[in-house]
């Protein structure tokens, strides 16, 4: 798939999960990760605790793998220069149709 479409669908996700958001600008792809429920919480934690430069910095080794990638860490500004980090899954079975699990403000 086209990378800007894919992107698109990522951005369409997103708009869905948070109706306050109404626009996406400066899209950044920040790092990928297998879809596990242990590592989804740890990204979510570290987020939280306003950890971003950890979560860029995790190796494998620190990470569940199943080798799937299917879990995306991703930063943007809303169209009132907000900033925000998304939790975004994809997987096969979704078929290039990626969701946003979780939004933060950062």
């Amino acid at each position: 798939m086209d990378k800007d479409l894919y992107i698109g669908k990522i951005v369409t996700s997103i708009l869905k999960t948070q109706n306050d958001i109404k626009g996406v600008k400066n899209f950044e792809f920040l790092k990928m990760f297998d879809y596990t429920k242990r590592n989804h919480e740890k990204i979510g934690d570290l987020i939280r605790a306003g950890n971003v430069a950890i979560i860029e910095q995790l190796s494998d080794a620190e990470m569940d793998l199943n080798k799937g990638y299917d879990l995306m860490v991703v930063k943007f500004t809303d169209s009132q220069d907000n900033r925000f980090m998304a939790i975004i899954y994809d997987s096969d079975e979704l078929w290039q149709d990626p969701k946003a699990l979780d939004i933060f403000p950062v």
